[in-house]
């Protein structure tokens, strides 16, 4: 067999097995349904990043945890899905997903330390709730000292 061949084989079965690799990481990071509609997800407060993907992966949300912490590595989203509860699908890819997770709260949890004046709970909740100035404002006007008393 020629140098010219040998180079050519070479040349397609690389391409070959870069072709299948996309494919398999394609498939990895894809929804695992083609439908399949929302469903209400709550993160409770301590549950790992760890736990929350194998969580995932248990009730069919993602195809791969793998392919998911690649995800929240690529994004810089590691640490940054945070308790509350979400409105998710299985027809969701793992970017999708992942985004929902960080981005897209419907619910978020607070957690009011007691002996706060109005202004450190405004600043609190302004802060996990995404409060501009007029909503705090809003509340400060509202709360009276002692309102979020437990």
């Amino acid at each position: 067999m020629n140098r010219t061949k040998k180079i050519l084989i070479g040349v397609a079965v690389a391409l070959l097995a870069s072709l299948l690799l996309a494919l398999f990481a394609l498939y990895q990071f894809s929804a695992p349904q083609s439908k399949a509609p929302e469903e209400r997800i709550i993160i409770n407060l301590g549950t790992s990043e760890k736990e929350l993907i194998n969580q995932l992966h248990a009730q069919g949300y993602i195809r791969s945890p793998w392919a998911f912490n690649m995800v929240l590595t690529i994004k810089g989203w590691h640490g940054k899905i945070e308790p509350g509860g979400y409105l998710i699908s299985k027809a969701m890819s793992a970017w999708t997903l992942a985004d929902t997770l960080v981005n897209h709260p419907y619910q978020r949890w607070v957690l009011l330390p007691e002996g706060l004046r109005v202004e450190e709970l405004a600043e609190i909740l302004g802060s996990k709730l995404r409060w501009g100035e007029e909503q705090k404002s809003d509340f400060l006007n509202f709360a009276q000292e002692g309102y979020m008393f437990p």
